[in-house]
């Protein structure tokens, strides 16, 4: 499958391994530095002998596109490996999306707030804000205490600034 990534969540960290070939950089949604507060937990994993070490992962990644076996499930976790880097000519089956409460409102998780392409990755929650990483087909809609969302309202609100 191929993903095209549009948003990450707060987190980054960087795993060394004992050669660059089995070191990785991880993302997941959080609050500060080191906070996840995890409803859900999941994370991204980018290989880094996939692509040189970047300090600023999510300016840098934005608009990128990954092979990836899909989401895999470890016990509570859900994992999604991003490996390699692919070509922006393939064409993208899924697309990685952040959501922010304080950008697109609160999800009501116990309702009907997506249709059914949408997959969830990985959310935190602290007390009234949110963060969620979803994959998404490009017809996927998710509704949220502001209106529905689809993938033309997520692009426009996608740039490093906005992610923040």
């Amino acid at each position: 499958m191929i993903i095209q990534c549009i948003g990450f969540g707060s987190l980054w960290w960087r795993r060394p391994g004992p050669t660059r070939a089995h070191s990785a950089v991880f993302n997941t949604t959080a609050f500060g530095k080191k906070s996840r507060c995890w409803v859900e937990p999941g994370l991204l994993r980018f290989n880094e002998n996939s692509r040189r070490f970047i300090q600023r992962y999510d300016d840098t990644l934005i608009g990128a596109s990954f092979f990836s076996p899909g989401i895999e499930r470890l016990g509570k976790l859900n994992r999604l490996l991003l490996h390699p880097r692919c070509s922006p000519q393939l064409p993208i089956d899924k697309y990685l999306v952040r959501l922010s409460s304080d950008i697109f409102g609160r999800i009501n998780f116990g309702g009907d707030w997506r249709t059914g392409g949408v997959r969830l990755i990985a959310r935190s929650a602290r007390d009234t804000r949110q963060e969620t990483l979803l994959l998404m087909n490009r017809d996927d809609l998710i509704n949220t205490s502001l209106g529905t969302l689809d993938l033309t309202c997520l692009l426009k609100q996608s740039s490093p600034t906005n992610q923040r």
